[in-house]
């Protein structure tokens, strides 16, 4: 059951869900996009972000908190072209992201790498990316999705605008984790939930 911790699966492959690879996007309940527009919302995401950046829950500023994709030969890291002349760094929060946006993006492509990265590092290396035309990126990046949110990299000039900006991404992320858990909760409770 845990070969896959021990890297002894036969695909060396994360752990993932397989509704999803039958069903890649089954859209949001409206009430659930409903919800998600009123000020409760955005009184719970504000709640968990302060949450998140108190101590001992804040990260630290050398302690890997992000996983980009080297790919190629080269291990050049992995962009999304946005607009001509303007690429998007994709930037997960945890392996498991990364492997998913691979496994359903990239299985095809060429060999591909996992840089784990501190909020110090990842900050220089937007310095870096800068310079040769890599000006934005990307967290948590539904590779489902069409539509994602990409974040200046030219508007992180400290490791406390990266935590921040790493905190609001998350703190979305988890309000709609509860939004959706107290739906699926009140669905059974109904006897109105539906598996495919």
């Amino acid at each position: 059951m845990f070969d896959w911790l021990k890297r002894r699966s036969k695909n060396q492959t994360l752990p993932e869900y397989s509704g999803a690879r039958e069903i890649p996007s089954r859209g949001v309940p409206s009430r659930s996009s409903e919800q998600e527009a009123n000020e409760a919302f955005s009184a719970r995401c504000d709640s968990i972000q302060r949450w998140l950046c108190e101590s001992p829950r804040r990260p630290q500023v050398e302690s890997p908190l992000f996983v980009e994709i080297l790919t190629g030969n080269s291990g050049s890291v992995l962009t999304i072209e946005r607009k001509k002349d303007s690429h998007c760094m994709p930037v997960f929060s945890s392996p498991f992201r990364a492997a998913n946006y691979v496994r359903t993006l990239l299985s095809s492509g060429p060999p591909i790498a996992y840089l784990s990265s501190s909020p110090l590092e990842i900050l220089e290396m937007f310095r870096d990316l800068r310079q040769v035309g890599i000006d934005q990126f990307t967290l948590d990046r539904c590779p489902r999705c069409e539509e994602f949110c990409a974040v200046s990299t030219a508007s992180m000039t400290t490791t406390d605008d990266v935590i921040n900006c790493w905190s609001v991404f998350k703190s979305i992320e988890l309000a709609r984790l509860e939004q959706f858990l107290n739906y699926a909760q009140e669905a059974a409770r109904a006897q109105q939930l539906h598996c495919t």
